[in-house]
């Protein structure tokens, strides 16, 4: 059986590493996100963030992620994705190495305003209308990946229960 190669992608704050973190321990939530047992969380993915290096270094993950996908058939192997992701295209790259394996991605998302309460206990210096600007562009980076083939499903990470949501902006 092939491996699965699953990104969570998001709005900075949107939930995106608590999710995964609650995934690794909570097998009950493997269901929520259609994850097979065993998995493997990239933990590079979740630790390479935040720094003038980070998106040169993100590159590795493509090294990191098909050696994983290699050492362990059949595993759900789970990556944090970030901005410089989408903007090197590393999803694409990567399905590009291993065409044989099921790419998938969950974009999780959180209400605006819970967003940017997150952004301000970060000291985030930013106004609330970046919310609503870095998820326009991460809307536009899903809407090019659907057409990539993806199958791209929605977590809503708001609130204390995670829940399946409808990605509308898909649909147009």
């Amino acid at each position: 059986m092939a491996a699965e190669i699953v990104w969570f992608f998001g709005q900075s704050g949107a939930g995106k590493k608590t999710f995964i973190e609650a995934l690794g321990r909570d097998v009950g939530l493997y269901d929520l996100v259609a994850v097979a047992p065993p998995i493997r969380i990239i933990r590079e993915s979740i630790e390479w963030v935040e720094s003038p290096e980070m998106p040169e270094k993100r590159k590795r993950l493509l090294d990191i992620i098909e050696a994983a996908v290699k050492a362990e058939p059949g595993t759900s192997i789970v990556v944090k994705g970030q901005d410089p992701d989408l903007i090197n295209e590393l999803p694409l790259h990567i399905c590009d190495r291993l065409p044989a394996n099921r790419h998938r991605i969950v974009f999780v998302t959180s209400k605006g305003d819970e967003v940017y309460r997150r952004w301000q206990l970060r000291r985030w210096p930013h106004e609330r209308a970046a919310v609503d600007r870095e998820l326009k562009g991460q809307m536009e980076h899903m809407r090019r990946l659907a057409g990539h083939d993806f199958l791209i499903s929605g977590l809503d990470a708001t609130g204390p229960e995670y829940r399946n949501v409808t990605l509308t902006f898909l649909e147009n």
